[in-house]
Order: structure tokens, then sequence, then C-alpha cells
């Protein structure tokens, strides 16, 4: 599912970015400016909003209901404990004193 929104969050930055860089460009060249500034561009990107079009992209409709403790917490939680353990005993010659 996630490689799924990924690729479509791609297509949809690609597709806006195919809509917009020629117009930027050809303002540029009509104005005969190199380099625009932030509200140049805005100015671009505002006056040809209107038509950008994407496509619906399918299987947006499905999703993973949200966890407020995901199934790999208990994992990454002892991942880091192990790794305190081991970074305290390292410089501190024993783990005596850690109590979890």
């Amino acid at each position: 599912m996630l490689r799924l929104i990924l690729c479509v969050c791609v297509c949809v930055f690609r597709a806006i970015i195919n809509h917009f860089n020629p117009k930027i460009e050809s303002y540029a060249a009509v104005n005969h400016i190199s380099q625009l500034s932030e509200d140049q561009v805005l100015e671009v990107v505002r006056s040809n909003y209107d038509t950008l079009t994407l496509k619906l992209q399918d299987g947006l409709d499905q999703f993973e209901r949200y966890s407020e403790q995901p199934k790999e917490a208990a994992f990454f939680k002892e991942l880091v404990r192990g790794n305190s353990r081991n970074t305290h005993t390292q410089y501190m010659g024993h783990d005596t004193c850690l109590h979890w």
C-alpha cells in the first residue's frame, strides 16, 4: 500500500513539474529574464493553475488503519534498549546501573 501511495505522489509531482516547467521557461524567455524571483514563479503558477489537470489515481480509496502503537513499536523499543545497554556497558564498563 505504501508503495502505491509513493508511486502516486511521484506521478503527481512529475505531472505538476511537466505542466509548469515549460510555462516558467516561456515566461523567462518572453521577459528576457535568466533567473526568476519567487514572486515571478508564483505569478506563473497562479496564472496557469486552472489549466493543470491531474489524473485520478486508482487505489486511493484503500488505506491502512492508523495505529497509535504500530506492530513494529515493540521491536524498535527493544532495539533502542539493547543499543542503550550496549553503549552504557561500552563506556561505563558495566551495566549494573541500568534498570529498565
